[in-house]
């Protein structure tokens, strides 16, 4: 592959005089802010280090758009769970695909002009009430109930978990379900 560069550029990799114990003297600094760390950035580092660098060394930013994009879609049945958990806690008999179909109108509206995103909305909207309908019945047929929804725990509110080199752990707990002495937690994945 280095064949194939230009000249100049060729010399230059090849001139690059790497030292073999190299640190990075402010990784602390760059990665972890406030020496707090989360388990979103400890799951991206370990799926992909390149990815985790650019996300939160370089803390890079897409261009905000109207448009939905596919990896959105993780993001909004994340909160139709949210949403819909909350609700079906207060009303078990709640209509399943009516709840779902109005918390993801409502959240299409609030972020995204759904106008633009006709077909992909529609796929949403069909997963969503997938995804409620699991959540109900996974709610009908156990044992454990939700006893907190959305729970933080970190520095701010003095619950974190300590690592080593002085980091701590904080993040959000989606939700977290009890039955006599025992409890689950509930980590959203799409």
């Amino acid at each position: 592959v280095i064949d194939s560069l230009p000249e100049n550029l060729k010399n230059y990799i090849q001139n690059i005089n790497l030292q073999k114990d190299y640190k990075i003297k402010n990784a602390d600094q760059l990665y972890f802010l406030n020496k707090t760390t989360s388990t979103s950035q400890l799951e991206r580092y370990f799926v992909c280090p390149f990815l985790f660098y650019t996300d939160y060394g370089l803390r890079l930013k897409e261009n905000p758009s109207s448009k939905l994009k596919q990896l959105d879609t993780g993001n909004i049945l994340h909160e139709v769970a949210e949403l819909f958990m909350q609700k079906f806690a207060k009303n078990p008999q709640i209509d399943i695909q009516k709840t779902a179909n109005a918390i993801v109108n409502q959240i299409l509206a609030e972020e995204y002009i759904a106008e633009d995103n006709k077909y992909l909305s529609k796929i949403i909207v069909e997963e969503a009430i997938r995804l409620c309908q699991k959540l109900a019945d996974e709610q009908t047929h156990s044992h454990f109930k939700p006893v907190a929804l959305e729970k933080y725990f970190g520095t701010k509110n003095n619950s974190q978990v300590d690592l080593a080199l002085g980091i701590s752990l904080e993040g959000k707990i989606d939700r977290i379900d009890k039955y006599n002495d025992r409890f689950r937690i509930i980590d959203y994945k799409s």
